[in-house]
């Protein structure tokens, strides 16, 4: 199996446990007189496979990922670099957004909103670390689809 088809596999997992998780809250109680209409105890059977199906996969993952490389730095490495550019683009497209916007003055008495930061410039510090992460994940989706998984 493919490092890509098992990261598939795994939010797949990951979906079933959620749903599970939701049928037993849903037939854990059940009025006098009615029953569920799910078993609880064949659902927490079929949780427990699903989990140690999941627990397994992670950690095939996991190994996979500490001895890959991508760029010379372990996938594992490669992945945390990526997704940490994310949430840094994200975190500042937010503020860019917020310094961007220019609220309604009434009369010229009101009090001037300023922005304290170089809009355009931080944006293209944003577009260009936006690019570069995209090209990061662009190899390390190659290298999933490229890797057995261990």
């Amino acid at each position: 199996m493919k490092l890509a088809e098992a990261l598939i596999r795994r939010k797949d997992l990951q979906t079933r446990v959620s749903r599970l998780r939701d049928r037993l809250f849903a037939n854990v109680k059940y009025q006098e007189g009615d029953k569920p209409s799910e078993d609880p105890n064949e659902l927490i059977a079929l949780l427990n496979q699903t989990l140690d199906e999941l627990n397994d996969i992670i950690c095939r993952i996991n190994r996979t990922n500490g001895v890959t490389e991508v760029d010379g730095e372990p996938i594992a490495d490669a992945i945390t670099r990526r997704d940490t550019a994310l949430r840094k683009i994200g975190i500042m497209r937010e503020v860019l957004n917020r310094a961007a916007d220019r609220p309604d003055r009434y009369s010229k008495s009101e009090i001037r909103i300023l922005t304290c930061i170089n809009v355009k410039e931080q944006q293209e510090i944003v577009d260009e670390l936006a690019h570069s992460a995209r090209l990061l994940d662009a190899r390390i989706q190659a290298k999933n689809w490229e890797t057995e998984l261990l």
